[in-house]
């Protein structure tokens, strides 16, 4: 059977009505279309919405697990010797870097470079307080 083109023009045009059918069976089956019309005052265009389903994907919820309460540490205050023949600091400092805690004025410098201007400053000032 050979087509000719006329043939061929009739089932394209039985298959895009078929198509069309389809999706407006589809579109009532999901949901009716909107009836609000939109226009712009401004240029005259308007707009109708296609439709105003809900949308499809409904998410699930997702597995929380409850939260565990954890112990409260307990502060326990360091025991204090009471006898006489121990010796206080004194709180007062004429040295706010406590530079007797380091050996070296590297180590010094490198724990307060921000307060120095450089490392002969921060030497200077280690070996004027050691």
């Amino acid at each position: 059977m050979k087509m000719t083109t006329g043939t061929v023009v009739a089932i394209a045009i039985l298959v895009l009505l078929a198509f069309v059918l389809l999706v407006n069976v589809l579109e009532a089956a999901v949901g009716s279309k909107s009836t609000l019309r939109h226009t712009s005052s401004s240029t005259g265009y308007s707009y109708t919405p296609s439709r105003t389903a809900a949308p499809r994907y409904t998410p699930t919820p997702t597995y929380r697990p409850t939260p565990t309460a954890t112990p409260k540490p307990t502060y326990t205050p360091p025991k204090t010797s009471k006898s006489s023949g121990s010796t206080k600091k004194s709180t007062s400092k004429k040295d706010p870097y406590d530079v007797s805690d380091y050996s070296e004025p590297e180590d010094f410098y490198y724990d307060h470079y921000d307060d120095f201007w450089d490392f002969e400053d921060a030497e200077d000032y280690w070996d004027a307080h050691h």
